[in-house]
This record gives structure tokens, C-alpha cells and sequence, in this order.
């Protein structure tokens, strides 16, 4: 049977109108691409909309049992199911509502979209020249075999079973992953306060967020230690960063196809970038080479005897990360201002301390980040089981 055989609605959803201006901190959830997993769905960067606007989209409203299907970019195929007591959201144009009729459990159709076979057929049929994309025709065309109404409910039920046992292990495994990470931010934001030296002695630094410090260092302000770049181009032919670009905490950079048009900052090697636009998201990065960033990055050029690396260890802190939280203006784009930033207080060492301290954290850090990387790998292994296991059953291989 083909999808639009057992549904009663295909479509994708819309851009509100305004766009991201609309956006607010609460009210009702407008689930985009990034908020769609096949595991679940992501709530760290949701927005959300009022409830006026919510009613004047009443054609994309959400509903339980709906399955959201992701249509466009790198996320394009990512599949999420509502279970029975979802209560409500909407979706932007990024995401598609399937909804089945009684014919076909919706999931019984999300186990074989998120299939091998499921994903093979959009990746087979996405198109676009820059970036990839399905139609409402496209996916109301998938052809799938449909079993009776009670071997869809056996087949669910097994899956649901089977699948349930792997996502448990697989948030167990996160756990132990979330520890690592707790562990790791608690390390820099003691060394970075504290120091390496356990018998030091200590002094008020002043500031209830930063506690005693060393005595032989010195309180600056953001602004003393860095100076703020503000080269900007019009030139796209650079190596463009953007916010997606850099991992949440870890300073690491994750290629996409994200590019630029109109006016990007300049940043040089050695410079620190700090993503202003929703500071808690913790997004800092060492450029290895020339290029153009964003202009939701601030570009800090370190003085004299002030140690990159230093820096960017330091504003990516959990004790900074929540002052600059709680200092950020705008509801809808919450960014923080250079204002702000630039009168943030840093405990200084001198420039030889400084250099050991991120030496120490580049070497622990890189240890825990071992731990880290083998959880994923497990992670990714009992995913891999979850996938050939779905695609077994949903196409006969496996009876159940």
C-alpha cells in the first residue's frame, strides 16, 4: 500500500508569520528539524509560540499518533512517533504530519519509515541541487507491505518489547556519558578558579560566582585580557563557521553544509570565538586557520601574556555559562551583549600558570573525553542493533 492509501493527512508544516521574531521562551511547542530524533524528541532548543498563532496555523496542529517526518537537510528521514498523551504543538515547514486511518497503526508506519528499507526510499528520493528535500507527493507515494490489522499489533508489540530493552541500554549508556560530561565541566570550572596547586593560599576574590582564588592571582575583566575583533566582509569564498558548526561544551567543530551570504566577521588563527546568541548553549572554539565566522560570535584576540586557550577554557566554565544565562537580553533571541561580557570578572594567573593549567586540562580533559568517545561507540553499536532489528521484522525476515 502506498501512504496516502491508509492517511488522512500528508502535509508539512508552516513559517509562522513574523518568522523567528514570534518566537518566545514558553507557551506552545513548534517542533522544527532539530527537535526530531528517531529516539525522541530534543526540548533544548525548542521554540515556542503564542497561543493566537498557534490557533491561526490550525492546519498543522499536532495530534497523538501523528508520525513527524523531517524533509529537509542533513536531518532529512529523522522519524518521531506522538504517543497517546501528547497534548499539543505545531510544526514549521521543515517537518511533515502523517496521519494514519485505521487501516494502519501509526506505529506500524513509523517502524518502517525509520526502517533500512524506510530510509532507503527517501534517500533514493530527496532531491534538490544545495540541500536535500521531500514532497508531500514524494512521501505520500512510499509503498510499504502491510500486514493484517492484528499482525501489525503482534509486530508492534514485538518491537515495542525488543526496541524498549535497547533504549533502556542505550540511556543507561548515556548516563554514564552525562557523568563524564559533569565530571569534565566540574574540572575546568575548579582548575580555572582554583589552580593546580592544592597547598595555595587563598584569597576573596569578591565575587560570590567565583569564590576564593589563588593569592598570587589577579582579578581582570574580560575586556583587560582579550580585545573584541570587529572585522567584518562581505567575501564568502572563506571557510565559513557558523553556530551549528560547534559543539555545545566541547569546543569541537562538526562539519555541515551550513553556508553564507551577506556580512560575516573575520576571525585568525588564535583567535577565540564565543557564540553570543543563547549563551547557555556554551558554544567556544579555537580556529586553527583563517576565515569567517557568523556575527552571533563574538572574535576575542587575546593581549600580550594571555593565553588563548586559557580564555576559551574559562568562558566555557559552568559557573560563566550561568552568569551569562542570567545576563542575556531578548526573550525570543536570547543573546548576550558585549557590555555584559566584556565586564565579566576573570581570576588571572600569570602567563606561565595560565600555560600549565591548559596544558593540565587539555590532558585530563582528553582522558575523559576517551571514556566519552568508547560510551558512544556502544551507544552507536546497540543503535545499529535497534535499526537492523526493525528493518528484520517490518520486512518479513524476522517472524514474530
Amino acid at each position: 500500500m502506498r501512504i496516502k492509501d491508509f492517511t488522512t493527512k500528508v502535509g508539512s508544516g508552516i513559517t509562522p508569520r513574523g518568522g523567528a521574531e514570534v518566537y518566545q521562551s514558553e507557551g506552545i511547542p513548534l517542533f522544527r528539524s532539530q527537535n526530531i530524533t528517531n529516539e525522541g524528541l530534543l526540548l533544548h532548543d525548542i521554540a515556542y509560540i503564542s497561543e493566537e498563532i498557534h490557533k491561526s496555523m490550525s492546519s498543522t496542529r499536532l495530534k497523538p499518533n501523528d508520525v513527524l517526518l523531517n524533509i529537509t537537510g542533513a536531518s532529512i528521514g529523522r522519524c518521531y512517533y506522538l504517543p497517546n498523551d501528547f497534548t499539543e504543538g505545531n510544526v514549521n515547514q521543515h517537518v511533515c504530519i502523517i496521519r494514519s486511518t485505521s487501516k494502519v497503526l501509526s506505529l506500524y508506519l513509523y517502524y518502517c519509515l525509520v526502517s533500512d528499507l524506510g530510509q532507503q526510499k527517501i534517500y533514493l528520493t530527496q532531491t534538490g541541487a544545495n540541500r536535500e528535500g521531500l514532497t508531500k507527493e514524494d512521501i505520500s507515494n512510499f509503498e510499504f507491505d502491510i500486514p493484517s490489522f492484528e499482525e501489525q499489533g503482534r509486530i508492534v508489540s514485538y518491537l515495542n518489547d525488543k526496541v524498549g530493552k535497547i533504549d533502556d541500554r542505550v540511556s543507561l549508556l548515556s548516563k554514564k556519558r552525562d557523568a563524564y560530561l559533569k565530571l569534565k565541566k566540574a574540572l575546568i570550572s575548579r582548575v580555572v578558579t582554583k589552580g593546580l596547586n592544592p597547598n595555595a593560599r587563598f584569597k576573596p576574590s569578591g565575587v560570590d560566582w567565583i569564590g576564593e582564588i589563588p593569592e598570587g592571582w589577579e582579578l581582570k575583566r574580560i575586556k583587560d585580557v582579550v580585545e573584541l575583533v570587529n572585522e567584518k566582509t562581505n567575501d564568502t569564498s572563506l571557510p565559513y563557521i557558523a553556530l551549528e558548526n560547534i559543539e555545545s561544551w566541547t569546543a569541537r567543530y562538526i562539519p555541515s553544509d551550513s553556508t553564507t551570504e551577506g556580512t560575516n566577521s573575520i576571525f585568525h588563527s588564535g583567535d577565540v570565538l564565543f557564540g553570543k546568541l543563547r549563551p547557555y548553549l556554551a558554544k567556544g572554539y579555537l580556529p586553527k586557520n583563517d576565515g569567517i565566522c557568523s556575527t552571533e560570535f563574538f572574535v576575542l584576540r587575546p593581549y600580550r601574556d594571555v593565553h588563548n586557550k586559557y580564555i576559551l577554557y574559562f568562558i566555557l566554565s559552568h559557573q560563566v555559562i550561568d552568569y551569562l544565562k542570567n545576563q542575556v537580553a531578548g526573550v525570543k533571541m536570547p543573546r548576550t551583549n558585549w557590555d555584559s561580557f566584556a565586564n565579566l570578572t576573570i581570576p588571572l594567573p600569570h602567563s606561565e600558570e595560565q600555560q600549565s593549567i591548559a596544558s593540565y586540562l587539555d590532558e585530563k580533559c582528553s582522558e575523559i573525553d576517551a571514556n566519552i568517545t568508547n560510551l558512544e561507540k556502544q551507544i552507536e553499536k546497540y543503535k545499529e542493533l535497534k535499526r537492523a532489528l526493525i528493518s528484520e521484522v517490518v520486512t518479513g525476515k524476522r517472524t514474530v
